[in-house]
């Protein structure tokens, strides 16, 4: 009688390795991905009036109000892709409290012509001279 063993792939390298690899390959960065979808549904801006409401967060919840009263200026910035998806980001310069930095917002460009209904030109034209 005649007995003959060979080596299969899984038993040289090991099966617990495989699965690591592809544990670390396939699925952490899907649940990376996961995250990020859900974080960026749960954002929400809301401009009403004259102040603008941030809200969003999945574990730690955020909300930041913002009054428009002394906007100087609007930019919009968009990568190459942005222009190709419609998607830009959106700077507000506040005077005297903190800038509005809008990350990832669809047609950044009707936001900023939204926006600049609020530049304060008699409060930008006072400092520009100071």
């Amino acid at each position: 009688m005649k007995f003959s063993a060979k080596k299969s792939v899984l038993g040289a390298m090991g099966g617990g390795l495989i699965l690591r690899i592809i544990f670390s390959v396939l699925i952490i960065p899907l649940i990376i991905l996961i995250f990020k979808i859900i974080s960026i549904k749960s954002y929400t801006l809301t401009i009403d009036g004259t102040k603008v409401t941030e809200h969003g967060g999945i574990f730690n919840k955020y909300d930041h109000q913002t009054l428009l009263t002394n906007v100087v200026g609007v930019d919009v910035s968009q990568t190459f892709f942005g222009r190709i998806f419609g998607y830009g980001n959106v700077h507000v310069d506040l005077v005297g409290k903190r800038d509005l930095w809008l990350n990832g917002i669809k047609q950044p460009d009707k936001l900023k012509e939204f926006l600049q209904q609020y530049v304060n030109t008699e409060n930008l034209s006072t400092l520009l001279t100071n």
